[in-house]
């Protein structure tokens, strides 16, 4: 039989439709399976400002999400720090400082163990976080302290001659006050004096840590931790007597230094609340803007199903015409 024009025609008709509808239908089950439109950019009439301004709050938060992992890591490497410091300061005060006689063998056995003290406490300043040092301020790459062996060396020489604990107590005090001229901040700090710039944490706010191994209560801690040494070490030789009223000094600045450690851990304290309210702030609006976000990008659910649903029946129906017209089985035609 031959085939005319009329044929031709709704063959080229059919297979149009019949392409259309594929066409639509593979679109479909894509938004089905992946829950977002295919053309979001259609979706909103090309207007995509509100999407490009949700995509880039998100970024923004990630970021803050990264800087508040980093710092409370941070904060909490030096809170165990100062918690380090304070139990080693906590544990020889009251002992160099009891009565003499009533206290002889425990102060002798704090000033047996000074220079492991004095160790324990630079190693704690030396703490570090994701290869940062922590109480190196602006200079996080470089250990904070240098070796305890390298104060000791640096103090001896300032000692040489003098014959009372008092002389000895104001020349490490001068130590360790010094700015310049081979003093505590040259001799024994190697990180910044200058704290770690402040990090953005949330919209608008940043935080800041203040504490570096040059704040007041560390060096305390660090000059009773040594003058027990130099007792210990007798460094410089000292009549019994004077050696007792050094042991007393060492005593005095370490009590004083727990003092000041308890204020330095409440202020970090402090800190790692905020840090906690910004994460939670953070969250809560993460989870409003993925919603928004979502609600522009994802399809309707139902009307996505239902649309699928016409897809598929209209595909039917031009096979089930196509096969009655062409007089083949849906088989065949595919």
């Amino acid at each position: 039989m031959p085939i005319v024009t009329g044929d031709l025609a709704r063959s080229f008709s059919m297979n149009q439709a019949y392409g259309k509808t594929k066409q639509r239908l593979e679109i479909l089950t894509r938004e089905v399976a992946s829950r977002q439109h295919a053309d979001v950019a259609r979706t909103l009439n090309g207007d995509t400002r509100g999407l490009s301004a949700l995509r880039h709050r998100m970024t923004l938060l990630d970021t803050f999400r990264t800087n508040l992992a980093e710092t409370g890591a941070r904060f909490n490497v030096m809170q165990a720090a100062l918690a380090n410091m304070h139990d080693a300061v906590a544990k020889a005060a009251p002992a160099l400082l009891a009565p003499p006689g009533q206290g002889a063998l425990a102060a002798d056995a704090v000033l047996a163990d000074a220079e492991g003290n004095l160790q324990r406490i630079m190693t704690a300043l030396n703490a570090s976080q994701a290869g940062e040092y922590v109480f190196s301020g602006a200079s996080p790459a470089t250990p904070a302290v240098r070796p305890a062996s390298a104060v000791i060396d640096a103090i001896a020489p300032r000692l040489q001659g003098l014959s009372t604990a008092e002389a000895v107590a104001q020349a490490v005090d001068q130590f360790f006050s010094a700015s310049g001229g081979g003093g505590y901040l040259d001799s024994g700090l190697s990180g910044a004096l200058q704290p770690a710039g402040p990090v953005h944490v949330s919209p608008g706010e940043t935080v800041a840590s203040p504490v570096t191994a040059a704040s007041g209560p560390l060096r305390e801690a660090v000059k009773g931790a040594l003058l027990a040494v130099l007792a210990g070490r007798r460094i410089p030789p000292l009549p019994p007597d004077e050696k007792s009223r050094l042991v007393t000094a060492a005593g005095t600045r370490l009590l004083s230094a727990g003092d000041g450690l308890t204020q330095l851990r409440a202020g970090q304290g402090v800190l790692e609340a905020q840090v906690e309210r910004a994460r939670l702030r953070n969250d809560y609006e993460r989870s409003a803007v993925e919603m928004a976000y979502a609600n522009i990008v994802t399809p309707d659910p139902y009307r996505a199903a239902a649309a699928l649903s016409e897809a598929q029946s209209g595909l039917e129906t031009l096979y089930a015409i196509t096969a009655r017209l062409s007089r083949m089985s849906l088989a065949e035609r595919l």
